[in-house]
């Protein structure tokens, strides 16, 4: 992904102020349904009747259906089966086409975390907000489209349909699927003691985009001015962006043969101790996070163990301080 020059409306003759996030009133976990309460409204779809276990030489196929954040349906043709996801999320970034690039990665990140590699096609769901002026409109969604586009294209796949409609929010999604062999997937329910749990993105990533927005709310940003820059939010929200809007796809390439269980980390996350524990739920095994460990060297980097990030610095006054760039990290946890 190349490095693309800052979203600025003016270039685009649109009102210094246009903020792409103001076109929303919920962002990443205030937007989900707490699992508890998915769980209950979503009971009558567990008992499926059309639903029976495919063979195929013998073996029955691997099924994955309601309650997770991908499908895997055995196919009618032998040895096949339908590997699909669906996702939306609203405005989190104020640039349209790196918002289009996060929706895409948002999408396809469910596939990798299955393991999967390859997509087939792709469909794209978009909410235009009706609080858009026609000009915003003309300008904006082009760019969000050809983000998501770019972002599907580097991923070897292409958008062949979706569906567009009016809406109070902006939305952003999309609908991914593939069809696989039975190993060319990884059924998330293996974890076993002793496998280490590898976050795909950095944590943090919410904190980062959220306190770049209260620049533009004083009485938010005057509580924590005195801790934290305006070049720290600057850093912090360009790395959260680009972390966001990378695909998955190499992480998962690369970790091909090593004893560690990819877990999913997006835009959307309903959080890291929820998606962490789905590996290992029907195991009834529990996640623990090793704490602090010292820095590994350069032979532990190569084997792909991932540094912790610098101590806190100490700020003017003497006490420990953290940056909110220092909250964007990569992380790993054992399961015991």
């Amino acid at each position: 992904m190349s490095v693309r020059e800052a979203f600025n409306p003016e270039s685009y003759e649109l009102d210094p102020g246009f903020r792409l996030t103001r076109f929303t009133e919920l962002k990443g976990t205030g937007c989900k349904v707490p699992q508890d309460v998915l769980q209950k409204l979503l009971e009558s779809l567990q008992e499926n009747h059309f639903q029976e276990d495919e063979q195929f030489l013998g073996a029955v196929m691997p099924r994955l259906g309601v309650g997770m954040d991908t499908c895997v349906i055995p196919l009618r043709h032998g040895g096949l089966s339908l590997v699909q996801t669906t996702d939306y999320i609203y405005p989190i970034v104020d640039d349209p086409y790196m918002m289009g690039r996060i929706a895409c990665a948002n999408v396809l990140s469910d596939l990798y975390a299955m393991g999967v590699t390859e997509c087939d096609n792709m469909l794209m769901l978009l909410g235009i907000s009706n609080k858009l002026s026609d000009k915003e409109r003309d300008k904006v969604m082009p760019l969000i489209i050809q983000g998501f586009k770019d972002a599907s294209e580097e991923a070897g796949t292409s958008v062949t349909g979706g569906q567009t409609v009016l809406n109070p929010w902006i939305v952003l999604g999309g609908v991914a699927t593939t069809v696989c062999q039975p190993n060319e997937f990884i059924m998330p329910d293996n974890a076993v003691p002793g496998d280490v749990l590898v976050l795909t993105k950095p944590l943090g990533t919410q904190v980062a985009v959220a306190v770049h927005q209260w620049l533009d709310i004083p009485e938010k940003w005057n509580k924590i001015k005195l801790v934290v820059t305006q070049e720290d939010v600057e850093l912090a929200y360009q790395e959260a962006m680009m972390n966001m809007a990378r695909l998955n796809r190499t992480v998962h390439r690369g970790s091909e043969g090593n004893p560690k269980f990819p877990v999913d980390c997006k835009a959307n996350s309903c959080g890291a101790h929820a998606h962490l524990q789905r590996p290992c739920c029907d195991r009834h095994h529990r996640v623990r996070d090793p704490g602090p460990r010292p820095e590994p060297g350069p032979a532990a980097e190569e084997r792909g163990v991932l540094r912790h990030p610098q101590p806190a610095r100490a700020g003017q006054d003497g006490r420990r301080e953290q940056s909110v760039r220092e909250h964007v990290r990569p992380h790993a946890w054992h399961l015991s």
